[in-house]
């Protein structure tokens, strides 16, 4: 029977990371392991499931002659033994606890450098202290033998960043880690699983349950080029939100491997994809080295020295301590990881934005491969099967309407933080300015504002300049006329507006920010018309704008 988890054991699992495998999925494993060993294999091969939980996994799996004499599963919890012996789900099979990537680690590496025969006598020596039955190293020790491992290992790893999915403390600390020095990041659970596999079973042929990083993630390169000697040989995805209990979406891949002697390294796989237990279609998985990736695009190379006084910022307005910012930086732009799952990470800011590495201080010189990535990263709608795709430096510069239209894309997105006031931190105040003011100061009618908040000249920015100069697309030019009329709208009211909460918004200088402009105007109910008016001529925009993102280069 097919495990039914109380509220306590789902709760232990998902501590740890491990989900049921859910039937369906269960049973279309199997089918595709068919595929490449083809019929009647659960009876030639030995099996070996080393994270079984309650064996929803082996539930389908057939026996022969009423038996599962080759079928081995273990568990690193007791209870679930218990629960596999007690129903007797498996006559035959062999059935025990064990701690996969801690137990008889220091024996099994002790085995690579052995002859067939040595191997095969420590194999099948008990005083050397083995926890691994002697049915499993019986097995082991047949070079005859064909293997299938079939395994849904926890998901879980330890990272820091944004949008992290399954992360659990110290979980990565294990014997196995300690072998895998050069070797990949071992920080995913179900990578190390990799390792002690193909360094254990030989004539192996591994299908996995696992996250898709291992194929496309640019900090498991090194995984792709050491550990993963393997060919593929088919499999599929569907939407993690399938597992009960789990409320992100990103793609759950089982992947069939089959182990040889060539590394995978940046090649490319072809995966069937399933929603709602339906063959949806297929999908392209393009392994990628780090120089191939969009943050390399921007580059740091030659980037100038940073000089002057500001103060760190982490949003529109809040500020985070003292820093120095290079002159002609006109903005910072905050690209961290290149997947899609980190989107809400990217945005825009005045000053220097110091808490994600991959911050870039945007200036004349690499002015529009910024906005080029700012629109690529937050223009494509995220769905569960995009979650994990990365975003790649395109081929070529894009055509100047693309770029021109993802300028003015980025002025009016919410993820444009860039801002103008007074940056106060420990008693000293330092102005921010905002170089990201899109219009002429000729095109809107200020306000009079105090002399003695006027502490920049009352002179255009270079983004208005420039934007000026370009010639624009309908859909962007609509989008600029648009927005005058918005910002129209909010220097019209200037006094009610800095009036919102103690001048919440900081209005205090001309050149401020879309995030100052829209968000007052919001909170007074003010410009309805104006901004509903932008928001249609941004959707038109975007209509234009998103369909070259892949034709481009930036996804596949």
């Amino acid at each position: 029977m097919a495990c039914e988890a109380t509220l306590h054991e789902k709760g232990k699992r998902r501590r740890r990371g491990e989900y049921f495998t859910p039937l369906f999925y269960s049973k279309k494993a199997l089918d595709y392991i068919e595929k490449v060993k083809g019929p009647d294999w659960q009876s030639r091969c030995k099996i070996w499931d080393m994270a079984c939980g309650t064996a929803n996994l082996e539930y389908y799996l057939p026996s022969s002659n009423g038996t599962y004499d080759n079928l081995f599963l273990s568990t690193i919890d007791p209870g679930e033994v218990l629960h596999l012996n007690n129903n007797n789900m498996f006559p035959g099979a062999t059935i025990f606890e064990y701690d996969y990537l801690n137990d008889d680690i220091d024996l099994v590496m002790s085995l690579k450098d052995l002859s067939v025969e040595d191997r095969k006598k420590k194999l099948l020596d008990s005083k050397q202290g083995w926890k691994l039955p002697i049915q499993l190293r019986t097995a082991l020790a047949d070079e005859n033998n064909e293997w299938v491992i079939l395994i849904n290992p926890p998901f879980c790893e330890v990272t820091a960043g944004v949008n992290k999915g399954v992360n659990k403390k110290n979980v990565e600390q294990t014997k196995v880690r300690e072998y895998m020095e050069g070797k990949g990041n071992a920080r995913e659970l179900f990578i190390q699983f990799f390792f002690r596999i193909f360094e254990e079973v030989e004539n192996v042929t591994l299908g996995m349950f696992s996250k898709i990083k291992h194929l496309n993630g640019p900090n498991l390169e090194t995984f792709r080029n050491t550990i993963l000697k393997a060919d593929f040989s088919g499999g599929f995805l569907f939407p993690s939100t399938t597992f009960e209990g789990v409320t992100e979406e990103w793609p759950v891949g089982f992947l069939v491997w089959k182990k040889g002697q060539n590394v995978f390294g940046n090649g490319t796989v072809t995966v069937d994809v399933y929603e709602n237990e339906t063959l949806t279609g297929t999908k392209i998985i393009k392994a990628v080295s780090e120089d191939g990736l969009l943050n390399a695009w921007i580059g740091k190379k030659d980037k100038p020295k940073r000089t002057l006084d500001t103060f760190a910022v982490t949003s529109a307005l809040k500020v985070l301590g003292p820093e120095k910012m290079a002159p002609g930086q006109i903005a910072a732009l905050a690209s961290p990881v290149n997947d899609m799952q980190n989107q809400r990470g990217v945005f825009l800011v005045s000053s220097y934005y110091r808490s994600e590495k991959n911050t870039f201080a945007v200036d004349a010189n690499n002015y529009e491969k910024a906005m080029a990535t700012f629109t690529a990263r937050l223009i494509v709608e995220k769905d569960w099967l995009k979650d994990r795709d990365q975003f790649l430096k395109p081929s070529a510069m894009p055509p100047a309407d693309f770029i021109n239209d993802c300028i003015v894309w980025t002025m009016f997105h919410d993820s444009n933080q860039t801002s103008s006031f007074n940056a106060e931190y420990k008693g000293k105040v330092k102005p921010i300015r905002n170089g990201f003011f899109p219009f002429l100061r000729s095109e809107l009618n200020f306000p009079s504002f105090e002399q003695s908040n006027q502490s920049r000249a009352e002179q255009d920015t270079w983004v208005a300049i420039d934007l000026k100069e370009r010639i624009l697309s309908v859909e962007a030019q609509a989008v600029l006329d648009a927005g005058r009329k918005v910002y129209q709208v909010f220097f019209d009211n200037w006094d009610k507006l800095k009036g919102i909460e103690k001048n919440k918004y900081k209005l205090e200088f001309w050149d401020v920010g879309w995030y100052q402009v829209n968000s007052s105007l919001k909170a007074a109910g003010l410009g309805l018309n104006e901004r509903t008016a932008l928001e249609r001529a941004l959707v038109n925009l975007t209509n234009r704008l998103a369909p070259q993102i892949v034709p481009l280069g930036f996804l596949s």
